[in-house]
């Protein structure tokens, strides 16, 4: 028992340990404000991918934009599923583009949204 007990801690000391040398510097990411266009374009995209549409409900929308000019948002909608019941506040994540707003999740089971909001944290639009 002793000895499991020590492959255990041993592998999760193990796999915790990272190179700094073979790592990349975390990417900065610079708060982006978004014009109303960008919002309503934004909306647009997002309802585009949603059951049903018009029921679409969103909350708080943070954008940022990286050492390129990469613009990237995460946001919160809610929105009724197939049952006519509302799910309840997902957070969705994309890339604004020349020709709109790419949406990359939305929503989703909680891994996904664990996920979700993991990505949004690291490019520097934190929900």
């Amino acid at each position: 028992m002793k000895l499991n007990n020590f492959l255990l801690i041993s592998a999760f000391i193990v796999s915790g340990c990272q190179s700094t040398a073979t790592s990349a510097p975390p990417e900065v990411h610079e708060p982006y404000e978004l014009s109303s266009a960008q919002i309503s374009t934004i909306h647009a995209a997002v309802r585009g991918v949603l059951k049903d549409p018009e029921s679409a409900r969103f909350g708080e929308i943070v954008a940022a934009s990286n050492s390129e000019g990469v613009v990237s948002a995460c946001g919160w909608v809610n929105a009724k599923n197939s049952y006519g019941g509302y799910t309840g506040d997902k957070p969705f994540l994309g890339v604004l583009t020349k020709g709109g707003f790419v949406p990359v999740s939305v929503g989703g089971t909680s891994n996904e949204t664990a996920a979700t909001l993991r990505v949004c944290a690291r490019q520097g639009t934190a929900l």
